[in-house]
């Protein structure tokens, strides 16, 4: 069995906390962590900051990034939430077409948004990071609505560092 990634004992790394002022739109650093369980506990003390003293459509993002691991061991790689995900794991559904239905495993729902990428319409694309590897996932999810049967279609792709801090450097959606 795999060490845990908090037991990886990696040269100049840490758990890093960054929030995203929505109002100024830049990225700060909230602080910088030797593991992840102190890590979740700034960032949520930042929500819980920002819950009382900021309004909900200003209100800054938190998250959490972890330390790079090594090249021979990826951050989902016995994970309990994402380490039985594919690269890329889809989901589609018609209505009027049940028994043909095929849905995304559910530990996806437990994967949580860092960041709307694009406004509600018709769809989302959200950044998604799991929590417990803080590995990160692109989720993309169409609706289409058909006369006699509208569709459904959901596709979920892991993103390495490089695709994940793009990302991450993007603005988050305010619509």
């Amino acid at each position: 069995m795999r060490p845990a990634i908090d037991s990886i004992t990696m040269p100049n790394s840490s758990w890093r906390v960054l929030g995203y002022d929505r109002f100024a739109r830049e990225e700060y650093l909230i602080g910088e962590f030797p593991s992840r369980a102190l890590a979740e506990a700034a960032a949520g003390e930042a929500e819980r900051r920002h819950e009382r003293t900021q309004d909900a459509a200003l209100r800054d993002d938190v998250w959490i990034v972890a330390p790079e691991p090594a090249a021979d061991h990826p951050p989902h790689v016995g994970c309990r939430t994402c380490g039985m995900l594919g690269e890329r794991e889809r989901g589609f559904q018609k209505i009027g077409r049940e028994e043909e239905a095929t849905h995304l495993p559910p530990s996806v729902s437990r994967l949580r948004v860092v960041r709307e990428l694009t406004p509600d319409s018709g769809g989302t694309l959200q950044l998604r990071q799991c929590p417990d590897c803080s590995a990160y996932y692109l989720l993309r999810e169409a609706y289409e609505f058909l006369y006699g049967g509208s569709e459904e279609e959901q596709e979920l792709t892991r993103l390495d560092g490089a695709a994940a801090a793009e990302y991450l450097q993007q603005p988050p959606s305010s619509g």
